[in-house]
């Protein structure tokens, strides 16, 4: 017997672990773009349409 008999075999074992890895890597994938997404949200400044943007205004850390 060689080798070649117990590849077949195995084939719904390496079938599974590659699905692991493959989901694995795609929720590691997701949770990073989560985390990417949320900080993007967190620096922004949202100004209301009736408030006039003065340098002070831009400048000032005690507004953000």
């Amino acid at each position: 017997m060689g080798i070649h008999h117990t590849y077949k075999s195995q084939r719904g074992e390496r079938a599974e672990r590659k699905q692991a890895k493959q989901d694995a890597l795609r929720r590691k994938s997701d949770a990073r773009k989560a985390r990417k997404k949320k900080v993007e949200q967190k620096d922004t400044i949202i100004v209301p349409e009736d408030q006039i943007i003065t340098m002070d205004f831009l400048t000032n850390p005690k507004n953000k």
